[in-house]
């Protein structure tokens, strides 16, 4: 297992990789709004993931209480933009991305 932080801007991930192929992405989310940094780290990751053929899980949920936050169901979209795919719903929303070929 190998946890790393990645950025771009404003913008801040953790990456959670288990070594066998897999990997858990965890606190995405950007101090700045509409200003597409955390789309391009989500590029970023995504090419990333198909580079190293990784299939990740994405724990997805509100970041705090901020007034001008996402909503889950827009963040839900957000994630589906780049090809994950809901694969549980408890208190935060599972999602699921496999490499594309």
């Amino acid at each position: 297992m190998h946890t790393s932080s990645h950025w771009f801007d404003s913008a801040t991930c953790k990456l959670i990789d288990w070594g066998d192929g897999t990997a858990t992405l965890v606190g995405l989310h950007s101090e700045k709004r509409n200003e597409g940094h955390a789309t391009t780290l989500m590029q970023q990751m995504c090419d990333y993931f198909d580079n190293q053929n990784i299939t990740v899980i994405a724990d997805v949920n509100p970041f705090g209480k901020r007034k001008d936050g996402l909503t889950m169901q827009q963040l839900v979209k957000f994630y589906e933009k780049f090809g994950f795919k809901v694969v549980g719903n408890v208190k935060t929303v599972l999602m699921e991305r496999i490499p594309s070929q």
